[in-house]
């Protein structure tokens, strides 16, 4: 249920892209277009009146140009003149944006600098607006009015936020993970199972790629709930636009609470501190920008977040996200999304790819309610529930002035689990606290779809929350579903995603978004264009596999959250044959197609004759020499049951993909036995500890090999083991009675009449066998 709605001219501008090379009357822009009219009053009376009623002798405002001078004038412009980054180029790109746009354009430097020579001190540029903030002289309005290229003139707006009402809380114990994957939560679990959290990241989705810009008061930079971001290089910019520095955290002169809010709502959007708390995007990379000043009366004020959108937008910023609300001069009439300064910049920021969010505000629950920029179009607007799912009584409230209804959707923004300035953690209420958990989402949302427009995000998250039927101006569409959302775009799913080679996979998806055609891409350099394929893996490896979809709605990639993985690990056991009574030596050999990290090998050592085989000892082979400690995990050799384990300890070390010696068992064959005896040395469960190899992301059991190795084979009688009877076995037999010749080969060469036994007996048996009676020996 959505209603029509007016586009600003300024919005409409972005929406324009010109040629980097070609004069700007020839490109898509006309003059009408790259012009703003210069009003016949440029300071209303309304903005007017405002002034004249704050205090003091400098006033903060806003002087919007009529034109972007040479442009405007058909002059060339190069591309060196608009700057994009790859990120930002790459976003842009995903909604058919190829070139500049009219908004990134320069602001003339010549009008900036007419309006600094009449005495203001300018504080910042907007490209998007054409516009830039000063602060001025009441007395020298006039004159920079009557400057021929100044449209009009208008307050800074500011708005002095309340503090969220804070709980300092001890760091608590972390509930039990569900499983041995699963992320320790600890105190954030509450909160992210009520939008359904948990199960995207099951899902395989982090954030991980997806830039996040928070724009706020300031960050405890320090925090451990932020050192992971740090770690990993994930903080990509930090600015300070109140003192024009690159320090967002607390700095000398900074009131003592400027770093709390932003603190709170950078650790609920992406805290990462296992077993204490989660924010659903705690793998993102992260802008900071520090734009407001709790030193003054009204710390929130409007161009220094202007500034900061613009920033985040250069960098490559996929998601901004504010908990900030600005009135001041507006009036609810002002909240129809096209009046408030700060709300057509976040047009301008949607109609460039970013996914804006922001809280509704604390003032319910009158209806109307709701502060800039929460009345924007292309946007989300966000409201507070409890832990029931019940709306804050201070929850502002809709609809825009325009009729639009607003908030889009809700989260819990009642005694939400944060971290503290104070280096712990805190609990914290307000519209502020639930707009992180809804950016946090949306982050996994755009790692999962990335070629989504953000109209399809946002569309996604309400259509799949719980009042999307009925939707009102209290709760919007509702409380959002991550994983609905997640699923609403296309989850891929699969019936297996671990086996060994070759290996049957079959796959399906759950898109809402009615697909027309389907581009299945398996990894391994086949694809398939079934809604539903089952693809055939021959060979071992990690294979990425993605899916491309046509919809009504756009074409839309995703991937699998995982790794598709086939195996070709196999342990197998090679045991040379031995005479009956001599020692042997099995080698345990490993193949491994993943790195590893861990290897548990509990083998058991069984004879399948009369007669026992003893183990002597078991040593690591030269494959897992150096790679880790060996630790022989249960030992019995009576009954002939080892369980050898090597393990590295660091996820960072690991067994490369190989091929060799794991282990080395030294035994011997019982005397007694027979030719051909048989027994094994089968990897396989000892006592509690199973065959086992540990990746640093998967733990799975390898195809194993073990035949059983053999005496070699001898005939009762052949003494010098020739391989028949004779004269020489006669001889032989004599000679080792009576002459102190060789020992047989075996007992049984020697014990020719079968009574376990070598002496004269045998001698007789065997002359009986050649010259008498020719009775045959009997063979075992």
């Amino acid at each position: 249920m959505f209603c029509l709605r007016r586009t600003p001219l300024l919005t409409a501008s972005a929406l324009l892209a010109i040629s980097l090379t070609v004069e700007a009357a020839d490109s898509s822009i006309g003059r009408d277009q790259a012009i703003r009219e210069k009003s016949e009053t440029p300071i209303t009376a309304t903005a007017s009146a405002f002034l004249n009623e704050r205090d003091g002798n400098q006033q903060r405002v806003w002087v919007f140009f009529t034109d972007k001078g040479a442009v405007s004038r058909s002059s060339s412009l190069s591309a060196a003149a608009v700057p994009l980054s790859d990120r930002t180029r790459a976003r842009r790109e995903r909604l058919g944006i190829a070139t500049a746009t009219f908004a990134d354009l320069p602001v003339a430097h010549d009008y900036v600098n007419a309006v600094s020579s009449l005495g203001a001190e300018h504080r910042q540029t907007s490209r998007w607006l054409n516009a830039a903030s000063f602060v001025v002289d009441p007395a020298t309005l006039t004159a920079i009015a009557a400057l021929p290229y100044v449209a009009k003139i208008t307050p800074i707006a500011g708005f002095a936020t309340p503090e969220p009402d804070l709980m300092e809380l001890t760091r608590e114990a972390p509930p039990a993970a569900t499983d041995a994957t699963a992320l320790s939560y600890g105190s954030s679990l509450a909160q992210l199972q009520q939008i359904n959290v948990p199960a995207v990241h099951e899902a395989g989705r982090t954030g991980k790629g997806v830039t996040l810009a928070i724009m706020d008061s300031g960050f405890r930079t320090s925090h451990a709930a932020f050192s992971p971001a740090y770690a990993a290089g994930r903080v990509i910019a930090e600015w300070d636009f109140v003192r024009g520095d690159g320090n967002t955290s607390q700095e000398p002169g900074d009131h003592p609470s400027q770093w709390n809010h932003g603190t709170l709502i950078w650790s609920v959007a992406a805290g990462n501190a296992p077993g204490t708390m989660f924010g659903p995007a705690y793998e993102a990379n992260i802008i900071l920008c520090k734009t407001e000043d709790y030193a003054t009366e009204t710390p929130v004020e409007e161009d220094n977040w202007v500034a900061a959108l613009e920033f985040a937008d250069s960098l490559g910023a996929d998601v901004a996200t504010t908990s900030l609300g600005y009135s001041d001069w507006y009036t609810y009439a002002d909240m129809d999304g096209q009046t408030a300064v700060i709300t057509l910049a976040v047009n301008t920021a949607a109609s460039l790819g970013i996914i804006a969010l922001n809280s509704m505000g604390n003032s319910g629950p009158s209806p109307g309610t709701l502060t800039a920029p929460a009345d924007g179009f292309d946007m989300l607007s966000i409201g507070s529930v409890s832990a029931s799912g019940n709306i804050a009584t201070s929850s502002s409230r809709g609809p825009t002035f325009d009729g639009r209804i607003k908030p889009d959707v809700v989260a819990r923004g009642v005694n939400t689990f944060a971290a503290s300035s104070s280096g712990g953690y805190t609990q914290a209420s307000g519209t502020s606290l639930s707009t992180p958990l809804v950016s946090g989402v949306v982050t996994l949302l755009r790692q999962a779809f990335p070629d989504a427009s953000p109209a399809v995000i946002m569309d996604a998250l309400r259509t799949t929350a719980d009042r999307a039927s009925t939707p009102d101006n209290t709760y919007g569409y509702g409380l959002i579903d991550a994983m609905a959302a997640h699923d609403y775009l296309g989850t891929i799913t699969v019936d297996t995603t671990i086996g060994n080679a070759p290996m049957a996979v079959s796959f399906a998806t759950t898109t809402q978004l009615a697909p027309t055609a389907w581009l299945w891409d398996f990894g391994d350099g086949n694809q398939s264009t079934a809604p539903a394929p089952t693809h055939s893996y021959q060979t071992a490896g990690q294979y990425t596999v993605s899916l491309t979809v046509t919809t009504p709605s756009g074409t839309i990639s995703t991937s699998l959250g995982q790794e598709i993985v086939v195996l070709g690990d196999t342990v197998s056991v090679v045991t040379d044959s031995v005479f009956a009574g001599q020692p042997f030596v099995s080698s345990i050999q490993l193949t491994n197609s993943q790195p590893l990290m861990a290897v548990t090998l509990p083998f058991s050592v069984e004879s399948q004759s009369t007669w026992p085989v003893a183990v002597d000892s078991v040593v690591i082979g030269e494959r897992l020499d150096g790679f880790g400690t060996f630790t022989m995990l249960f030992e019995d050799k009576p009954t002939g049951r080892f369980a050898p384990y090597v393990s590295s300890g660091n996820a960072a070390v690991t067994l490369p993909p190989g091929s060799g010696e794991a282990f080395r068992v030294y035994g011997r064959t019982d005397s007694r036995s027979f030719g051909q005896d048989t027994w094994t040395v089968t990897p396989e469960r000892v006592v509690f500890f199973d065959v086992e190899l540990q990746s640093p992301v998967l733990e799975y059991v390898p195809v194993v090999d073990a035949p059983p190795a053999a005496t070699y084979a001898i005939l009762r009688g052949d003494v010098d083991y020739s391989g028949s009877r004779g004269l020489p076995d006669l001889s032989a037999l004599i000679s080792f009675l009576f002459l102190d010749g060789p020992e047989p080969i075996t007992l049984q060469s020697g014990d020719v009449n079968a009574d376990y036994a070598i002496n004269l007996t045998d001698i007789n048996r065997l002359i009986d066998y050649l010259f008498i009676t020719f009775t045959p020996i009997p063979e075992p």
